[in-house]
This record gives structure tokens, sequence and C-alpha cells, in this order.
């Protein structure tokens, strides 16, 4: 009925008013002048030009009204109304007593939301299940003018890249070295991008000045303007003006970039970003209060200008959403007769200050929820002591700073956290040894001196001053990060002249890097220390391993803990020290990861081609048998900032339903719905003593739970359409009956000073020749599709003086080799047999077996269905459709204990690898379609192990298991069988 759904809509505005008090201008349900019919139920005002509507109905479709309502604004072309929420509130509130609706409103989990705006309906189907807090965050994403903001974008964007080609021009050195980026049109476009913040703020700031009696008001770029001509001493000393006032980090860079350029030079550059500016003001989207951030936000996703990793706008929801949740403690402290936040976030390497942004955005609006602090003071508290931001970049501190200043650019505050961390060796620093960036903030728990550009300063001549990063142990709630993944190590690629690449930037000399990576290790050592000797950090890993010992150390006793790390962290066997950190001093662990077929669709960061996941934990002592986590496996990334949040609030919910456990029979996972598509499956995992955490990034779980009860308990668990059928199967780790052979680098590695690390040189084998020392050493996925496979080298002694060495490297010498790099949707083997004892090489070490007779019956274990489940369990699944493994990590590898086999059953396994060696097989991905691999299997299973034949008969429950291996985007990497 009409006049109830109205005291439904005047509660819901009173509701939302409530939540967003001092953030919106108002909330209400009256009209706006210019509709000619009817009146939207709940209007929003979030700015003089963003205006949000939401259109109610109680069990009832409320598509249609929301459509209707969008259209009729367009028609009126009022762009300042944004979007229009279709909501749709359960049937109970039809019995709910008018004196009641407020409250069963406030305490709703099922309210039912759609977002139409110009680009059509969000989700494209179905409804988003939000409570009334939900319903309001998602308010705050939709005002966003998303149209302005492109248009706003493409503008400055244009601008940018004419100013950067003066910049070019001219090379100037200066400007570079300021950046600490090396001279190139990414940093000219830099350079220009910093000045054009400046200006898009000085207009955001026009008008205003802190104190009217003493202080004259900012003025705007165009009032800087004297007859058309850009004179840049007059910008500078408007700038010197806004020092004075604050916004060191916007204002003292752009200023020390533009006095750089000739007095034409500099004009050009200022008339051409000073327009832009100006265009962008009249598009009359500037009454949004963080839009300036939103369109500088805007030009890093476009990758206009800034060539480096950053966490994508819509995984810093999602992270910061999962992260920070309302239902935790957010206290208030008594200070000078009041009540002030009591609350620390922080980023380390805070980069373009995107994590740090949506976190403090989400921190601000539950302070304000739930203690009605106000706004204005909230963001001058945040500034000042609640955030916490370090980066050894001067462009980080200007983007973070801007990032953060932008929500409520009006606000001043007399000092910031954000600093530039000393890096290397600089005369900038007051000590002068090399330092390694925010990881100075573990040895030093007291203020640490700087000598930096002032981060909020109060007099414009303080370009230099003191200041002191003071980042006590124990004293954040969160730690929120997308570290560095650069490893100290340089097996291979780009770094492999590279001594030590993790400190290599910044000019860094080969005696800084070294003396760099000492003191990492000296620092970190230190740490564990503290931490009763558990740390995260391994060079091999790199310096990601690093900052999470920072944070760990930095942690208040139940803080969180939120990263973006490679996918490496979950099975790498260099982030072992981490996983076992993370399973001793962590609560409450979360990963996330995506289910997707391409690299880069697994990634939660821009540009890094890699798969990435999401980890969120809390510091505290597992309590009971056993630490658990929970997976979450999305089915495809947010693509939005406004998905991200929703994502968030949808999985919490999911969670708190209780998933299923790893443990438990075969029966998928708890689902997490978007409207009417299936976006995470949610699982609770038990984590293992040690070793990879192989549920990361799978899609299908069953899969993983068959893996798990395979690994872990011998039981190989094989379901058809009516039940599940499970059968014991042997098994053992690899190190229980052999060893690994070398890894590569110690048959023919040379040092980083160039002696030699290896006593072989690895050479072609010649036609007609026998090599003395024959190897297996790079893969050619042709002639490695049977069991049996030639060597394809050969090794020959570097120097007699080696000798020594190469008689210990020839005695690992063995039939079995190991696939290191196993491409799942283009090799076919896991394990390999030469005629003859072969060296191991780089795609193929060696595995040497304490009793030969167990070989065969290895072998062809390991290319079986069973045995290629738990290769892909125990992989590093970081690059699409490859499953990698080190050297070091094969011997705790599961396998079939071959041990276990009696003389019959290893001469049956003799039998059938003499009879199939040299049957080419398909690639792994298509083992579901494999005739070969099929009889593999059953002679296998049925012949040697016992398992009745109908197992591997050809609609049976082996053939459902190899579909959904087929099936995983991880093995196939999005190519079809």
């Amino acid at each position: 009925m009409k006049n109830y759904e109205d005291s439904i809509s005047n509660e819901l505005a009173n509701i939302l008013r409530r939540l967003r008090r001092g953030l919106w201008a108002g909330v209400s349900p009256q009209p706006l002048r210019y509709l000619d019919s009817g009146k939207p139920d709940v209007l929003v005002e979030v700015g003089a030009y963003q205006h949000v509507m939401i259109e109610n109905e109680v069990a009832q479709n409320p598509d249609k009204d929301a459509r209707a309502r969008l259209e009729q604004c367009r028609r009126e072309d009022k762009k300042q109304v944004v979007s229009v929420i279709a909501l749709k509130t359960p049937e109970r509130f039809r019995r709910i007593s008018p004196g009641r609706v407020g409250e069963a409103l406030a305490g709703a989990e099922d309210l039912e939301c759609a977002v139409w705006g110009d680009g059509g309906r969000w989700p494209e189907s179905g409804f988003v299940p939000l409570s009334v807090r939900g319903l309001a965050e998602l308010v705050d994403h939709a005002s966003k003018p998303l149209s302005a903001i492109d248009d706003a974008a493409n503008t400055l964007t244009q601008a940018i890249e004419y100013a950067g080609t003066i910049f070019h021009a001219r090379r100037h050195a200066e400007v570079a070295a300021a950046l600490h980026q090396e001279a190139g049109s990414q940093t000219w476009r830099m350079a220009a991008s910093m000045v054009a913040n400046a200006l898009m703020f000085q207009d955001r700031l026009a008008g205003f000045t802190p104190n009217a009696s003493t202080v004259r008001p900012i003025k705007s770029v165009s009032a800087c303007v004297q007859k058309d001509s850009y004179n840049r001493n007059d910008f500078i000393d408007e700038w010197n003006h806004i020092l004075d006032i604050n916004y060191w980090p916007i204002f003292a860079i752009a200023r020390n970039i533009m006095v750089v350029p000739g007095a034409r030079d500099a004009a050009e550059i200022l008339q051409s970003l000073g327009r832009a500016a100006g265009a962008i003001l009249s598009m009359g989207a500037s009454g949004a209060s963080d839009f300036t951030g939103l369109v500088f936000q805007r030009l890093i996703v476009d990758r206009k200008f800034l060539a480096t990793f950053y966490t994508l706008p819509a995984s810093a929801e999602l992270l910061a959403g999962l992260a920070i949740d309302s239902k935790d403690n957010f206290l208030m402290r008594r200070e000078n007769n009041g009540a002030v936040p009591d609350y620390s976030l922080a980023d380390f390497a805070c980069g373009t200050g995107g994590l740090l942004q949506a976190a403090a955005h989400r921190v601000s609006n539950i302070y304000a929820e739930k203690h009605a602090v106000d706004r204005d003071e909230l963001h001058k508290i945040m500034m000042e002591r609640m955030v916490f931001g370090a980066d050894v970049f001067p462009s980080a501190v200007h983007l973070t700073a801007s990032l953060l200043s932008s929500m409520r650019p009006e606000v001043t505050y007399l000092d910031s956290r954000i600093y530039e961390m000393p890096y290397g060796k600089s005369p900038d620093w007051i000590e002068t040894d090399s330092k390694t960036g925010s990881l100075e903030l573990v040895a030093h728990e007291r203020p640490l001196s700087l000598s930096t550009k002032q981060l909020a300063g109060k007099k414009a001549g303080e370009s230099r001053t003191a200041a002191h990063a003071h980042a006590p142990n124990s004293s954040f709630q969160l730690v929120i990060m997308n570290p560095p993944f650069t490893r100290a190590t340089n097996h291979e690629g780009a770094h492999s002249t590279v001594p030590n690449p993790a400190f290599a930037g910044l000019g860094n000399t080969l005696a800084e890097q070294k003396q760099m990576s000492r003191e990492t290790a000296r620092i970190l050592a230190g740490k564990k220390d503290k931490t009763g000797g558990v740390g995260a950090y391994h060079g091999n890993a790199g310096l990601a391993t690093a900052f999470l010992d920072l944070a760990d150390l930095k942690l208040a006793a139940d803080g969180a803990l939120a990263f973006v790390l490679p996918l490496t962290f979950a099975s790498g066997s260099s982030w072992e020290n981490a996983r076992t950190m993370m399973r001793k001093r962590y609560t409450d662990i979360r990963i996330v990861t995506i289910a997707a077929p391409k690299s880069h669709e697994r990634s939660f960061s821009a540009d890094t081609g890699m798969a990435e996941c999401l980890l969120i934990a809390r510091r505290g002592t597992p309590q009971g048998d056993g630490q658990r986590a929970t997976s979450i496996v999305l089915t495809r990334r947010p693509q939005t900032p406004m998905e991200g949040a929703v994502f968030a609030e949808l999985i919490k919910k999911a969670m708190a339903e209780g998933p299923p456990m790893v443990e438990d029979a075969p029966a998928g996972t708890k689902i997490g719905r978007f409207g009417g598509e299936i976006i995470a499956h949610i699982t609770e995992v038990r984590l293992p003593e040690s070793g990879p955490w192989g549920f990361a990034g799978a899609s299908d779980f069953e899969t993983v739970q068959t893996a798990y009860q395979l690994a872990k308990r011998g039981k190989l668990w094989l379901s058809d359409e009516s039940r599940r059928n499970v059968y014991e199967v042997p098994v053992a780790t690899i190190g229980a009956f052999a060893h690994a052979g070398p890894v590569d680098r110690d048959i023919n590695g040379i040092n980083p000073d160039k002696t030699a690390r290896g006593p072989f040189d690895i050479i072609p084998i010649y036609p007609g020749k026998v090599p003395t020392i024959p190897c297996l050493w790079a893969h050619n996925h042709t002639k490695e599709t049977c069991l049996e496979v030639k060597p394809d080298t050969e090794a020959m002694l570097r120097h007699k003086k080696l000798s020594a060495k190469a008689d210990k490297i020839r005695a690992t010498s063995s039939r079995i080799h190991w696939n290191r790099n196993f491409q799942f949707n283009a090799q076919s083997t896991n394990v390999v047999m030469t005629d003859r004892k072969t060296l191991g090489g780089s795609a193929w070490p060696s595995v040497i077996f304490k009793n030969e007779a167990h070989e065969k019956a290895f072998a062809i274990w390991h290319n079986t269905t069973p045995g290629l489940l738990l290769r892909w369990w125990y992989s590093n699944r970081q690059q699409a459709g490859r499953g990698n493994m080190t050297v070091t990590t094969i011997p705790a590898m599961p396998s079939l204990d071959v041990r276990q086999l009696s003389k019959a059953q290893l001469k049956t396994a003799d039998k059938i690898y003499d009879e199939m060696k040299d049957r080419p097989m398909l690639s792994f991905y298509r083992l579901h379609k494999d005739r070969v691999r099929h009889e593999l299997d059953r002679r296998v299973l049925a012949d040697i192990l016992g398992l009745p034949e109908s197992v591997c008969a050809e609609n049976g429950p082996l053939q459902l298991l190899r579909e959904k291996l087929a099936a995983e985007p991880s093995i196939n990497g999005g190519k079809s069988g």
C-alpha cells in the first residue's frame, strides 16, 4: 500500500541520514523541482551535482519504477542524478506496525538492491542482499559521477601528455632526481600529473581560508592568470600561500618541479594544465568532495602515466571490506576533557595510496556511525594521528597524501604521518649509511629521525626540516599493504645479471645493494628475537616477506593484517617461513584467490601478469588442535569499487553462515551470490603443519577435498552419480625413499663475481655422438610425451680443478627425472625415465632412489590421474596453466609409497612400464580424452593396487575426476580440451 511504502521510505531516509551524518548534504523523501510527475521514495543529496534516488517496493520488483525514474531525469538532462537504486524490502514489512518500521529496517540483513545508471543495470540480473548499512555504502559508491569522471580524466590526460612532451624536450635531470625516477616518458608524465593535481586541488580550495581575519582566501587557478598569461611566479606565490596553510605533499613537489623549466616552458606547461583544470571545474561534478582524488585515481587506472604495479581500486575496496568489520571494537579514548578515536592503520609501502584511502574511508564511516564523531574533526584526527603511510618514492607520498586529503579537502591538519623513507645512500638523509626504506622501522621503535620534505608545513620556506617517523611496535589496529614482490636473488629473467634486484632501484651501486641486503637480514634477525624466533623473511621469496615481518611487529595484539601477495605465498617453498608465522601467530586467517584461466585475470593488482592472493588475518594465539583458515575462491575479480565493497559484504555474510570443511565428504562449498551470479566459493580448511596450502586458487572444492584425502590420509575418494567410493592407497613423501638431485645452478651456474658455481658447461649432443655425461636439461614438449625420453645435452668439465665437485655432481645421475616447471596445458609427463643414468637439468632435475627397483613403479604412478592430482595440489600455480616446484620441495611431495609394493606388484609395474614407455600421451589438461592415460590408470589402479575395474570404466568415477581436473582454470589456462 502506498501510504505504508511512504512510511518505510521516511524511516529509511532517517536511518541513512544518521549513518552518514555530515557526509551527505541531505537525505529526504522530497522531490526535485524539475520532476513533472511523482516523487522519488528517497532522495540522497551527496553534493550539489550528485543525487542518488531510491525507489522502494515491498515484496515487488522495483526495477520498472527505478528505470523509469532514471529515464525521466535523463529526458530533463539533469546529470546530477547519478543513479537510481531499486530497493525491494521483504514481505514481512507489510505486517509490522508503523512504530516499529525503523527498528526493523535498522536490523534487516535482507534488503535487496540493484542500481540503475548510465551503464545500465547493476548487477545484470537478480538483486544484491544488503543491510541498511550496506545500502549506505552502496549509495556512497553509486553517487560517483562516473561519466563526468571519465570526461575529466580524458581532458586531463591530454593536457598531461602535452605537458610531458615539454619536459621530455628538455630532459630536465633535476625533475627526474626529485621523483627518484630515471629520465623517460613515464617520468615526464608523472611530473606533469603532479603539477596538474596541484592545480585541480587549488581550484577545489579556492575561496577557503582557515581564518578570514588573518589569512586571505586561496585564489583559483583563473585568478592567478593575468591577461591570459600563465606566469610561473604568480602560481608559485599562490602555492607558497597555500603551504602557509597546509597541503605540503601536494603543492611542495609541484612547486619544486615548476622551478626547473625555463619561464617560457613553464608558462606553456601551466597553461595546458591550468586550462584543463578549469574545464574540469566547469563540468559540474566538482561538487563531489573527493572528485579530485577520483579523477587522479582514474588516470592511474587507465595506465596513462604511471608505470608501476598498484592495487586496483576494486581490489582495494574488497580487501578493506574483508579486513574491517563494523562489528569489531572501534574504541574511543579520553583526551583533553573529550574523547577521540583510538585506532591507527598503516601501509608501509603506500604507493598510490588506494589501500589507505579505502581503509580510511571505511574506518571513518564506522566511527561516525558508532560514536557520532564530527566528520571534519574526524578527518583532521585521521590525517594527524590515525593514518601512517610510507614509501621510498616522492611520487607515492604525493599520491597518497592527495587521495587522503581529497576525502575532505577543505579540512586542514597541522601534521601528517605520510613519510618518504630513506632508501640506499643519499646526502639528503641525516645518516649516511645505506638505508632499507620502511624496513628501518623494524629496528627503530623510537621515532626515526629523517631529513625529508615537511608533509604538513606551516611555513613556506621550510622545504626541508626534521621529520620523525614514529611507528611503535604493537600499536596498529590494521596494517594493509601491497608490498613490493622483488626478490633478493637473481635466478632468472630480467634480473639474471643484477646481484640484488630487491635493492637495485634508485641507482644504488653494487656495494650499496650488498650492504642493504646484509642490513635487511640483520634487521629481520632482530625481529625474530622479539617474536619468539618466528619470522616470515626469506631472501628467495623477496621483500614481501620482509614487509610481513614489519607488519607482524607493528600490529596490536588483536590487530588485523591485510596483504596483497603473489600466489606463491600459498605454495612456494621459500614462503614456508611466512606460512609458519601465520599458523603460529594469527587467527581468523582468510585467503582470497581467483579461479580464472589467465594469469592477469587472477591478480588483484594492475599489470603484474601473475596470480595473486589476498591474505587477511588477526593477530592472536591459535586455540585448539590445529590451525584453520577460510578459503575464498572468486569466480572473477570485482570490476568496480562498488563491486569490491559489495563482494566483501556478501562474502562476510556467507562466511557467517558456516562454510563446509576440507575434511568433509566431497560436497562442494558455501556459495556467495551476487544477483543472479555465483561470485565465490567459500570453505574452511585445516592448515598443514608444513608444506603448501594447495586449496588456494582451486575452482572445484570437491577436487580439493579429494586431493587432501589422498595426500594426508591415503584415501582415494571417487564419487559417481549415486555414492562415494573410498579406496586405501599407500602414500608417503618422496623423501622417505628417494632424494632430489642438485639444482641446475650447482651444475653449470656462474656466480655474480663471474667465478664458476658449477663444474660443467652444458652443450648440445651432436648427431652421431655418444655423450660421456648425458643430460636431460631443457623442455621440448613434443619429445616429452612418452614415459621414456632421450638425453638432450651433455656436460663438459670446465676445468680440471673442478674435478672433485664434478664427481659429486655425476653421482646424482639417475634414470628418474621430475618435471620441475610443468606446463599443464602443453606438456604430458610429470615424471620421465631415461634409458641410462643421466644428469638432471633445469627443467628435469634427477630423483635418486635408495632402491632402483622402485623406479618404474614411481614413474608410472606419477603419470596417472591420481599422481597428476597430487602434483597439481602441491604445485606453485602462480602462472596460468603451469605448476612449478623447486628442487627442494620434491622430497616433501606425496607419492605412492613404492616401498609398500610386493615383489609381484613391482614386477607388474615393470611390465606396464616396458609395454607403455613409448606410447605418447596427451597434455595434462586433456587427460579426460587421453586413451593411453586411461589405460595406464586402469593398469596401475586395478592390476597393481587391486581397485575394482569399475573405477576406471568409461563413465566411471575416475573419469569424473579427470573431467574436474581438466576444467580447472589453473590447469587448462583457458584452453579447451
